[in-house]
């Protein structure tokens, strides 16, 4: 394996340019490939993410050997996630970079940790901790209100890790089609920030397992902002018994898909043939809208139950969903209950460009740890996007765009004894974002 020290001041010849050669070597110190760290640095300063995070931890080691605190090494890790350097490999390469450090430590000249310290790190975390990690996050999630909001959608929603060996609670699963964790991702459904991550076995949810997430984030909701109205959206695995049951009991609106297996075969087949009659006449896609009361068999009452059908001049497709929620069936389906795939586009942005599946430790306590700084990266980089980059052209990208374009600028550093100045390239087409964001910083400490 290459080290970092593998190619420094051994010069890599590639093809020679006019009558000179051309060569690479890697042995500038004060540089850095990671320049947009600068402007992460000052979104953790204005939200305290990562610090909140690691105050949640209690240490236990013995603190006169110990030379990485858990703020530095959350900071590093987390800083590292946002910007590409998923692996826990990437420590080696990035420890004596002269950004992460000063992100991560807030001086210069100090090694951050090795691979084996952070390894080492993930998988001291105990359960306990990770509990109060976890009720940080969603305590992240909850300070991002200057008040309290009118309402909070809790978006749901589980997703496949695919696992690289023998791995506790490892399973098959058949849709997946392989071995894998299945994680519970839950997100605001309006804001789109992150409100927790729970790592879970690779099979379909339970109604137990869901409730037993969801009564805590509500909890834990309702304890700051007892007066706002909160609504559950998920897709049909979510609509079992005793999660309805819950939701009903505490008060929690949802709206939450169900399975046809649930309902009477032909429930709907009069709605099905005008949809189906409707889109042949006028050659377009017909939708229609039918709400009613039914009882499964599980459920301990009647429930309002929403048909939508859809002729699409061959055939008409019939989707259902289950709500305690009043107002016209078109609007529900349409705009509440459609918007849930933006969850979807949020697990992505989480997977692609966070990398959350690299779930590979052996150990559940050190993936889900694994799990909660990734939650946190994304909460950054939420962040970022949504407060930095507004009215930008960046301002609806993807994590990923967002490290290639803003994050991974080439970044000398200048050192003196009153000032520490960071030199990029004249070439850098989003400079406008640093300018950006220096104004909003000048404008935050006049106020």
């Amino acid at each position: 394996m290459n080290t970092p020290a593998s190619f420094q001041d051994v010069s890599l010849p590639f093809s020679s340019i006019e009558r000179h050669k051309f060569e690479v070597q890697f042995s500038e110190e004060d540089t850095s490939s990671d320049g947009g760290l600068i402007l992460l640095r000052e979104v953790e300063k204005q939200t305290g993410h990562i610090e909140n995070f690691s105050n949640s931890l209690i240490d236990s080691r013995n603190q006169s050997y110990v030379k990485h605190s858990f703020l530095e090494l959350s900071s590093q890790r987390i800083f590292q996630m946002a910007t590409g350097n998923e692996d826990c490999n990437d420590c080696d390469f990035l420890k004596n970079d002269p950004l992460f450090q000063i992100a991560s430590k807030n001086k210069l000249g100090s090694t951050l940790s090795s691979q084996p310290t952070m390894s080492r790190f993930e998988n001291s975390i105990s359960q306990s901790n990770l509990l109060r990690a976890a009720y940080a996050i969603c305590d992240n999630f909850l300070n991002g209100f200057a008040k309290a909001p009118e309402v909070i959608i809790i978006d749901m929603d589980p997703t496949e890790n695919r696992v690289y060996g023998d791995q506790q609670l490892a399973l098959f699963n058949g849709f997946a089609d392989d071995y894998c964790f299945m994680p519970f991702h839950v997100y605001d459904g309006i804001t789109g920030q992150l409100i927790t991550t729970v790592l879970r076995p690779g099979k379909t949810p339970s109604g137990t397992e869901i409730v037993t997430v969801l009564k805590r984030i509500v909890r834990r909701i309702r304890a700051r902002f007892p007066d706002t109205k909160l609504i559950f959206r998920a897709d049909s695995h979510h609509a079992r018994a005793e999660v309805l049951t819950y939701l009903d009991k505490h008060g929690v609106g949802y709206i939450i898909g169900l399975s046809k297996q649930y309902l009477p075969r032909n429930i709907c087949k009069n709605l099905s043939e005008r949809a189906l009659k409707l889109s042949k006449q006028e050659f377009k896609k017909v939708r229609l809208f039918h709400s009613f009361q039914h009882q499964v068999s599980s459920w301990e009452c009647y429930r309002r139950v929403i048909c939508r059908a859809e002729g699409n001049a061959s055939e008409a497709d019939l989707r259902y969903i289950v709500t305690n929620l009043t107002g016209k069936t078109q609007f529900l389906y349409e705009k509440i209950y459609c918007d849930r795939g933006n969850a979807e586009l949020r697990i992505k942005d989480s997977k692609s460009g966070l990398h959350s599946d690299r779930t590979s430790c052996h150990g559940k306590e050190a993936n889900q740890f694994r799990l909660l700084l990734n939650a946190v990266a994304y909460q950054i980089m939420h962040s970022f996007r949504e407060n930095i980059l507004k009215g930008t052209q960046w301002a609806k990208s993807t994590f990923k765009t967002i490290q290639l374009k803003i994050l991974k600028v080439s970044a000398r550093l200048e050192v003196k004894k009153t000032f520490i100045r960071v030199h990029m390239p004249k070439s850098c087409i989003t400079k406008q974002i640093y300018q950006r964001f220096a104004h909003i910083n000048q404008h935050l400490k006049k106020t």
